[in-house]
């Protein structure tokens, strides 16, 4: 997952979040964590959750209240302490106390400026917020969950249905291409939310030629890798 970590000393992300909450999302960010820790990485988790923090109870140990670290906006309330497992060192950033304290984690790079560690392991949470989904994009592995029943499966289509609408207009706005944003949002609303990637980027090229091309470069680099939890069988693998 991570073949070359923490090249030129700019630590690599992976976010797990997106579909539906109580999935696991938590229970897999951990796993990564620790599975990276036993290679010999260094690794910071990051509970980026849009409430409480609450990663450091799979630790077994009460966090140290302190201030927010430097890397981190002072607006933030930020928990960090080592864990009982070598290797891994846990940030708990809360945003309880107003959801635009959340925006900071929308770009993962912002909690790694001062931090030495080979890997960050994001825990984002569930759902299609602008907050979710931006951390998500911003990651260098995009790692959503969802177990075998149906309504976990649809969160994981509505996901990536977001995270390729949401790309397409990070892409269009460092374009400065107005023309292909105006597109986009016309397109959207038509649609009543976002369509799938293929079918999105159709539309896109049946109107605008121009845009056309960035929107099937898009789709194409679209990468969202799953964990299908609470399989016991291949029925439920086939199912995911």
């Amino acid at each position: 997952m991570i073949e070359n970590p923490n090249p030129h000393g700019i630590p690599r992300v992976i976010a797990v979040g997106g579909a539906k909450g109580g999935v696991g999302h938590s229970l897999v960010a951990v796993s990564v964590a620790t599975f990276l820790a036993q290679l010999g990485r260094k690794v910071l988790l990051v509970d980026a959750a849009p409430r409480a923090a609450t990663l450091g109870r799979s630790f077994g140990v009460a966090p140290e209240v302190g201030s927010a670290p430097p890397w981190l906006p002072s607006s933030f309330v930020a928990r960090g302490h080592e864990t009982v497992v070598p290797n891994v060192r846990l940030l708990e950033v809360s945003s309880e106390l107003g959801p635009h304290r959340a925006r900071a984690t929308s770009d993962p790079r912002s909690l790694l400026r001062a931090s030495e560690a080979d890997v960050c392991v994001l825990d984002l949470g569930g759902g299609v917020s602008p907050r979710v989904v931006d951390g998500m994009l911003s990651a260098d592995v995009m790692l959503t969950v969802c177990t075998p029943e149906p309504v976990a499966v649809e969160a994981v289509y509505r996901f990536v249905r977001h995270a390729y609408a949401r790309r397409m207009r990070r892409r269009l706005l460092d374009l400065g291409d107005d023309v292909g944003l105006e597109l986009l949002r016309a397109l959207l609303v038509e649609a009543g939310g976002p369509p799938v990637p293929a079918q999105l980027a159709r539309r896109l090229a049946a109107r605008s030629a121009e845009v056309a091309a960035v929107a099937w470069e898009e789709a194409a680099a679209l990468r969202v890798r799953l964990v299908v939890n609470q399989s016991r069988s291949r029925a439920d693998l086939d199912l995911g």
